[in-house]
């Protein structure tokens, strides 16, 4: 490792690129999260360059060689983004800029990441004020994927103001809320998805009343 470091210095091997994913998760268990964010973001710029144009989903990405694939990384990154964000838009500012290349780089990415990746980008985009863009993106979503209970969910989620949330927001609208939930509801196929359209319905009546 040392002697690649002198030969190639502005190229990180493989083995260099794990040690630097695996700091960011000792800082995570360690409580520092902003320092992860910053130990990720500079590995994501150093991984970025390297993706072959060919390469168009997570999975195909073979340049991390160690414990954690960097399919499996990118969604511990994604949460990171979002558990951190509200407290500092600078790091909203990066993860939608993250989540804006996710999308654009790995187009054949599964559906489920494809959507979650455009809900965690939603909700940099409302905490950084861009509000008509976020619900966009959202309506977007469902008319892309109009099967995916998700895409419901975080619209819905958005015009009932489930979430607290720094930054502009959409203006509160249950009925709307309610619909979205409603349309989720027809397409959840799966036991927990149905379970969190049948809370989240729930918790609209209860505000309501």
């Amino acid at each position: 490792m040392e002697l690649w470091k002198r030969l190639l210095p502005g190229l990180p091997s493989q083995e260099i690129l794990d040690d630097q994913m695996q700091k960011g998760y000792r800082l995570l268990r360690e409580g520092h999260d902003e320092k992860s964010i910053g130990v990720w973001w500079d590995l994501w710029l150093s991984i970025r360059t390297r993706i072959p144009d060919g390469v168009r989903s997570c999975n195909a990405v073979k340049l991390v060689a160690g414990t954690q694939s960097f399919g499996n990384w990118v969604p511990d990154f994604e949460e990171l983004f979002e558990w951190c964000a509200e407290s500092d838009p600078r790091v909203a500012t990066r993860g939608a800029e993250f989540g804006r290349a996710l999308l654009l780089r790995f187009p054949d990415e599964e559906e489920s990441s494809l959507v979650s990746w455009r809900r965690a980008l939603a909700g940099h985009l409302f905490i950084l004020g861009s509000v008509d863009e976020g619900r966009s993106l959202l309506e977007e979503t469902v008319s892309r994927f109009p099967t995916n209970v998700w895409g419901y969910v975080a619209l819905a989620d958005e015009y009932a103001h489930i979430w607290e949330r720094r930054g502009d927001r959409l203006p509160l609208d249950l009925d709307r809320a309610r619909t979205y939930l409603q349309q989720g509801l027809k397409v959840a196929s799966k036991g927990r998805d149905r379970e969190a359209v049948l809370e989240r319905l729930k918790d609209i009546d209860d505000k309501g009343s």
